[in-house]
């Protein structure tokens, strides 16, 4: 028979290895010894080894063969049972225990602080005869962890002693509550600091936006890991600095595949597609997260190169499978994007979510729906997606009816997309919002940016910026745009020289309110000094020009555009329309060219051709731009389109036909349309409609000086 020594070494030995089999072997030799089956402490080492092996009913029958179990024996039997999972036959042994010492109690406090309650954990933490270090640790970390923050600091301060861990768990929720100071203050009169708690002040200064700070700690810290190396590297991929995320990646001695994938997730997220895409073939170690990050990055290419990534990875998860769907809806193949969704193993929110959007998106907003239909289960952002379908087609009614069905499951997102869906009343948005029970940056945005867009609410928009808890550079950028667009150019001026962060939206913002109140000499200032120009831009600058009457300058830098859009066209359209004379033809001759260029041309560029056509007394040609508006751009005619036609068969003696269309407009005419075709008869095309004009003119407007005014001429042509 071995030596006492011996067993043990080999129990000991199967145990780490967590080999039941030769476990079993050493204990059916101790068993065959009837003087060893005395032996309180090998029998106590057998029933250790097969709880750490995973056999409980071994366990406990080499438990119930000893002759007098001591406490340490009821201890791993304990352990054993804990190890295994089975929480229910451990708190019967628990209780079965003559007297329980303090190892005993720990364990089962860690039991009920995984599987119970705070108030579970409290009560029982109470009930204990004597605590140690690890028992308030214990009770500490598990209030931290139901996130239970306000009481941990309350827990600490009751603590006898503390040790690194206690400090670590304090300092976590401090930071969760945003006591960033007291974090601080605390971090300091720690009595000593192990990496994990160095580490800790590293991530929660990176996710709070102190990257100054994280580079301090940095050159304070004593000694570095690699998972200090990653968590500088995150902070830096967080801050969206490439340079120093390189930087520091470059430094580390020993790189994980956690450095890789930070350094390419940071060139992804920074739009550096290319460097990633070349470090990631270079990678000597890849993980599915390496391949995920590069799928992302190729589907900014063509659809055939992501699909050979796809196809290459070593295999899919419900991620890849999910990127892969927003590639190829993302290129409008939505019937690719369906195959592959049906393929799918195993159908994630994200990817639910994905194929709702994008059918929304494309005007499928019944396929959008039966996706959503066709759900087992629905989390916010799901319903939310389908809300925003409704709310961009349109369709408030359905939208309204999804949002309420959501019931106490609205978010934050969901009621600000229930807010975009009104957009088209500003009154509704008001008594909306009203009713949320709280706005953040976008809610504000919404409703400020309506306001800013009419030259009456100004000072609402303005009301809505003051009363913003937090802004964004949006927020400023719709102050600047309500500013010009209420001819306020000093106040948008004063707006841009206080914006903490400027984009290029600003800078064109900020010309475009300069441009629209006709402030050259300053629009011109600023334009030349952005960082870089876009289309929106150029429209200022340009529409600057059109008000000025500086044609050829306008027309100069039309020409001399790489970049056009509708808008680019339009404006130069209504120039060369406004400014009459030989340059109507133009207007006339541009529009074409726009057209035969691929532009659809909006509403107010079809007031600029009318009119110009109207100027010039082309009645026919009027009529016809008036008849393709509709039939052939869709464009809904507006009482302007409706003036421009009424004023060119005017022009042409054709007041009869002026009267029908006034009466026949799907508008109540108001006094525009009877002065017009008043103005028709001053030219001498006086008959018995000039009586009615000039009656409906006065009803309208009985103090107007211009209709009198139109009268005296149209009496004085029948002279």
């Amino acid at each position: 028979m071995p030596a006492v020594d011996h067993l043990v070494r080999l129990l000991r030995s199967y145990n780490s290895a967590r080999d039941l089999w030769k476990g079993r072997q050493i204990h059916a030799s101790i068993l065959e010894s009837g003087d060893l089956c005395s032996n309180t402490f090998l029998a106590n080492l057998v029933v250790q080894m097969y709880g750490k092996c995973g056999s409980t009913e071994d366990a406990r029958r080499a438990f119930d063969r000893i002759h007098a179990p001591n406490a340490f024996s009821w201890s791993i039997l304990l352990s054993g049972y804990i190890h295994c999972g089975e929480i229910n036959e451990a708190k019967k042994i628990f209780d079965r225990m003559p007297d329980p010492d303090v190892v005993s109690w720990n364990s089962m406090l860690g039991v009920y602080a995984k599987q119970g309650s705070v108030e579970c954990v409290k009560g029982f933490f109470d009930r204990m005869p004597v605590r140690s270090l690890i028992s308030w640790n214990t009770v500490l970390s598990a209030i931290a962890d139901y996130g239970h923050f306000d009481k941990c600091r309350e827990c600490f301060d009751r603590m006898p002693q503390w040790s690194v861990l206690s400090f670590t768990v304090v300092l976590e929720a401090l930071y969760q509550t945003g006591n960033i100071d007291e974090a601080e203050r605390n971090f300091d009169l720690m009595p000593e600091r192990n990496i994990v708690s160095w580490n800790m002040l590293i991530v929660r200064n990176a996710q709070t936006g102190h990257f100054e700070t994280v580079e301090s700690i940095y050159a304070k810290i004593p000694a570095t890991n690699i998972v200090t190396w990653n968590s500088v590297l995150d902070a830096y991929k967080q801050k969206g600095d490439v340079l120093k995320v390189h930087k520091y990646f470059e430094e580390i001695p020993e790189k994980d595949v956690v450095s890789w994938n930070t350094l390419l997730s940071a060139f992804a997220v920074n739009g550096n597609y290319e460097s990633g895409k070349a470090l990631f073939l270079g990678m000597p170690i890849r993980s599915l997260v390496s391949w995920n990050i590069a799928l992302q990055m190729f589907s900014k290419e063509t659809l055939s190169t992501t699909h050979e990534v796809f196809m290459s990875m070593p295999k899919w998860d419900p991620v890849a499978w999910t990127l892969m769907i927003q590639a190829h809806t993302a290129n409008g193949d939505l019937d690719m994007a369906r195959e592959l969704f049906d393929e799918m193993p195993a159908k994630t929110m994200a990817a639910w979510t994905a194929m709702i959007t994008a059918h929304s998106q494309r005007g499928r907003v019944a396929d959008a729906r039966a996706l959503f239909d066709a759900m087992d289960e629905r989390d916010s952002v799901a319903w939310t997606a389908m809300i925003a379908g409704y709310a961009l087609h349109g369709d408030n009614g359905r939208a309204k009816e999804l949002f309420d069905a959501m019931g106490d499951g609205k978010t934050i997102v969901s009621w600000n997309a229930m807010l975009g869906s009104l957009s088209g009343d500003i009154a509704k948005m008001e008594r909306f919002m009203h009713k949320m029970p709280r706005w953040d940056v976008i809610s504000c945005n919404s409703v400020a940016a309506i306001h800013a867009q009419s030259k009456g609410s100004c000072d609402a928009a303005k009301f809505l910026f003051d009363s913003m808890l937090e802004r964004n550079v949006f927020s400023w950028n719709t102050l600047i745009l309500a500013f010009g667009s209420s001819e306020r150019a000093v106040e948008a001026n004063r707006a841009f020289e206080r914006i903490p962060h400027r984009d290029l939206i600003t800078w064109s913002s900020i010309v475009a309110a300069n441009a629209q109140n006709s402030q050259m000499d300053r629009a011109e200032e600023l334009f030349a000094s952005m960082p870089e120009w876009d289309v929106y831009s150029y429209n200022a600058i340009l529409s600057l020009y059109a008000q000025t009457g500086h044609i050829d300058r306008a027309k100069a830098l039309f020409d001399g555009l790489w970049i056009k859009d509708s808008i680019t066209w339009s404006t130069m359209v209504a120039a060369y329309a406004q400014d009459g004379g030989s340059h109507t033809n133009l207007a006339m001759e541009l529009f074409r060219l726009m057209v035969l260029d691929g532009f659809s041309p909006h509403g107010l560029c079809f007031v600029s051709l009318l009119a110009a056509s109207s100027h010039l007394g082309l009645k026919h040609e009027t009529r016809e731009s008036f008849a393709s508006m509709v039939s052939d751009f869709g464009v809904d005619p507006s009482p302007e389109h409706f003036l421009c036609v009424i004023d060119a068969l005017g022009r042409s003696g054709e007041l009869g036909r002026s009267r029908e269309l006034i009466e026949s407009m799907p508008f109540v005419p108001d006094e525009g349309a009877w002065s017009t075709l008043l103005a028709a008869c001053s030219r001498g095309h006086g008959s018995s409609v000039e009586e009615l004009a000039a009656h409906k003119t006065l009803e309208l407007d009985p103090r107007s000086s211009p209709t009198y005014v139109l009268l005296s001429s149209a009496l004085c042509c029948q002279v």
